[in-house]
């Protein structure tokens, strides 16, 4: 009786599209990992002969598989315009003292990306990429503080810079970026990791809803970081439902965990599990390629995205910002 329970709980977990109470967002985290045990279950019930379990799983199985299908399959995507040149991008939760700087400098040297957002970056990482990367990335915001350390390195001008805080305590990094004559917003997030036991209940989670609607003001925009929630639960929904495409997600990535980094995370040989790193994009532009990068030296993996335009702002004059805060260039 009690498989045949799991069983039906299965079913039913498989058939769901969302958390209907805030309450089972943990279990919608990793419901990709327990809808991939149906397939283990579905062979032991077939060799036991327990049909009715065997059915439940066998839907539980196929729908699992519809899931992953449609995830690595690409979308279909507006034609990118040849106006202007693409760009790459990058973001890493650089893993405050669980990571080596030196190690991670080495791979933002390497990874071709123009632009570089950062998050859990200390004193220490801002020291080395102070000394390590400031010919490759001459325009740089970076505050360490730690596990709300926040930070950007662009090799294009950096025309306006905000700190966003709102409810949640870990603040948020805006930056405008003047990306081949044409200014793109790339805001680096890292909500409180209580947005994945809490979802849109929690202060990070009703920072999300600000930031997307602050994304869909119309103009190009990159939000980009570890949201620490994955692409099942409503946290991320607003983003899409605020109109940005999810460049992993566009390229039919696949699964594509990014946590965490086996042995770097509380020294736990624990295999990547979920994915929680995005780059999310507005209309304007369109993803080309993405992937997760290698181990680049802390416990999360870094996310890589090729973005090529597909709606050229209009050419206007001087850029002006429309904000009156700014934080250091280095802090």
């Amino acid at each position: 009786m009690p498989a045949l329970v799991y069983a039906f709980l299965h079913l039913a977990l498989a058939r769901i599209d969302r958390a209907p109470h805030a309450w089972l967002t943990p279990l919608f985290q990793v419901r990709r990992l327990l809808l991939a045990t149906a397939v283990p279950l579905l062979c032991v019930a077939l060799v036991r002969l327990e049909w009715l379990q065997a059915a439940l799983l066998a839907a539980s199985t196929l729908t699992f598989l519809d899931r992953y299908a449609r995830a690595a399959h690409p979308l279909a995507a507006s034609p990118p315009s040849a106006e202007r040149p693409g760009f790459r991008v990058c973001t890493l939760n650089a893993g405050a003292h669980r990571s080596d700087p030196a190690q991670i400098a080495r791979f933002l040297a390497g990874s071709g990306a123009d632009v570089v957002a950062l998050q859990e970056i200390g004193a220490n990482h801002v020291e080395t990429f102070e000394r390590e990367l400031a010919d490759l990335y001459p325009h740089r915001v970076l505050l360490g503080r730690g596990i709300s350390g926040i930070g950007v390195l662009s090799k294009h001008a950096i025309l306006e810079d905000e700190l966003i805080e709102l409810e949640g305590p870990h603040p948020y990094l805006s930056t405008t970026i003047d990306v081949h004559g044409a200014p793109v917003e790339f805001v680096a997030v890292h909500p409180m990791v209580s947005i994945a036991f809490l979802g849109d209940c929690s202060p990070s989670g009703r920072d999300c809803r600000e930031l997307a609607r602050r994304a869909a003001s119309g103009a190009p925009c990159v939000v980009l970081g570890d949201f620490n929630t994955t692409d099942e639960t409503e946290a991320y929904d607003v983003f899409a439902r605020a109109g940005l495409s999810d460049a992993f997600r566009a390229t039919g990535g696949g699964w594509g965990p990014t946590f965490p980094v086996p042995v770097r995370y509380l020294g736990l040989p624990v295999p990547p599990l979920v994915r929680i790193d995005f780059v999310l994009h507005t209309a304007h532009l369109a993803a080309s390629a993405a992937r997760v990068g290698p181990d680049a030296g802390s416990d999360h993996y870094p996310v890589i995205a090729e973005l090529a335009w597909v709606e050229v702002p209009a050419a206007a004059g001087p850029y002006e910002s429309s904000r009156s805060t700014s934080v250091p260039r280095v802090a």
